[in-house]
């Protein structure tokens, strides 16, 4: 039994989410039908977060046409185990330089049998849509919990719809894995903080027994603005902002989690634009 959650932490659920040299365990198709998706989605060494290949999509080929490009990941058995469990998709994605933004479907699909013993599509684990920025990596993530139905198999469905305007993106290191909740979670109730605020609302939530302080700092360019203290727990701060007011603009909000004896346990941080 404890080799088996190990194997659940450690490994990913995905197959081949790191692309490493072949398409093993993954399906390329265009829908509703076509020929020649060879054309637009490969394996490629042009570019990669890490080891070598990566997964390359490309539209010029059909540019202007009525078709989606799709791709489906195959998932591992033991994901069909995990009723009532949290499920966390993980990857990152690259957009060529001069190419256009275009967002990419992705969607954990579950399926089980009816009366007669057909395939039947029981529903979404989780879906988001991956944008990347021309030019760098961006990490990209959602979670989802599995349903206590009579899951017979999962798929990772992935789709981009063709523009008119060529799009080349990059996809590397997807991983599906068990969920484990990070020991500080900051959630900002506002995205921005304007001249005449006295007040900043941020809901932390704390998964870390251990857990004794909270130091929160604020930031704009490297130059702090204000610090505070506060006892950890799960709840939501009011994070009093100088009198004089403060300029509007981007800022970064800090938190570290210290244990009694004041030792760093975690720490998290959120931008305010």
């Amino acid at each position: 039994m404890i080799l088996t959650i190990v194997s659940l932490i450690f490994t990913s659920l995905l197959l081949n989410g790191d692309f490493e040299g072949e398409l093993r365990g993954w399906s390329i198709s265009f829908y509703p039908k076509g020929e020649g998706i060879e054309r637009c989605i490969a394996i490629s060494d042009a570019r990669s977060k890490s080891g070598r290949y990566s997964l390359r999509i490309d539209t010029s080929p059909v540019l202007g046409e009525e078709t989606t490009l799709v791709f489906n990941g195959a998932v591992s058995e033991e994901a069909t185990r995990l009723a009532g469990k949290r499920v966390l998709l993980s990857g990152w994605v690259y957009i060529e330089p001069r190419t256009a933004v275009r967002p990419i479907s992705m969607r954990l699909r579950s399926f089980g049998k009816d009366e007669r013993g057909r395939t039947v599509f029981l529903g979404d684990v989780l879906s988001l849509k991956v944008v990347g920025k021309p030019g760098e990596w961006v990490r990209f993530h959602s979670s989802g919990v599995v349903p206590d139905l009579d899951i017979k198999s999962m798929d990772l469905h992935c789709a981009i719809r063709p523009d008119l305007v060529r799009t080349l993106q990059f996809l590397d290191d997807l991983r599906l894995e068990l969920y484990t909740p990070p020991p500080i979670e900051m959630v900002l109730l506002k995205d921005a903080i304007w001249s005449d605020e006295t007040v900043l609302p941020v809901e932390v939530r704390l998964n870390e027994p251990k857990a004794g302080e909270i130091r929160f700092t604020l930031t704009k360019d490297g130059e702090v603005i204000r610090r505070w203290s506060r006892k950890a727990e799960t709840t939501i701060f009011g994070l009093t902002l100088p009198e004089t007011g403060i300029k509007e603009g981007e800022y970064l909000l800090r938190s570290d989690l210290l244990d009694e004896g004041g030792r760093v346990l975690a720490e998290d941080e959120r931008r305010l634009v």
